[in-house]
Formats: C-alpha cells, structure tokens, sequence
C-alpha cells in the first residue's frame, strides 16, 4: 500500500511542479483527494525526504489536515 500511496502523492508533486495553470486547474481537485484520503502518510515523518519542501510547504498551507478542519467546526 505504501507504495501505490508514493505513487499517488508523486503524481500531485509532478503536477505542481509543471506550473501549467491549465492542468493545475483539472488536477486540482484529484490533489485535494489525495489530501482528504492521504494525508496521514504524507505528514509521516518517515516521508518527508520523499517530496521537495515546497511542495510539502504547499500542501500544508492549501490543503487543511481534516482534524484541523474537525477542531475549526467545533470551536
């Protein structure tokens, strides 16, 4: 699984790396996917040293944890 998890997160990291507004545009949504069902991996410490910092960077501030967004609905 962790594997096909990589693959996937890789995948979001080539196309935030193209910078083609255009195809940012129809990914968008699949990186936020990835996100909601993924995240927990991705901030695993174990895998920081897989993907750049500024797309980690990205990540964390466009893309809330879902336990953020939990914790801002019951304030």
């Amino acid at each position: 699984m962790k594997y096909i998890l990589f693959i996937a997160w890789n995948l979001c990291e080539t196309i935030y790396d193209r910078k083609d507004k255009e195809l940012f545009e129809t990914w968008y949504l699949v990186i936020k996917t990835e996100n909601k069902l993924h995240r927990k991996w991705f901030d695993s410490s174990e895998n920081w040293h897989k993907f750049k910092k500024n797309f980690r960077e990205y990540i964390q501030t466009n893309f809330p944890r879902e336990e953020d967004d939990k914790a801002k609905n019951i304030k």
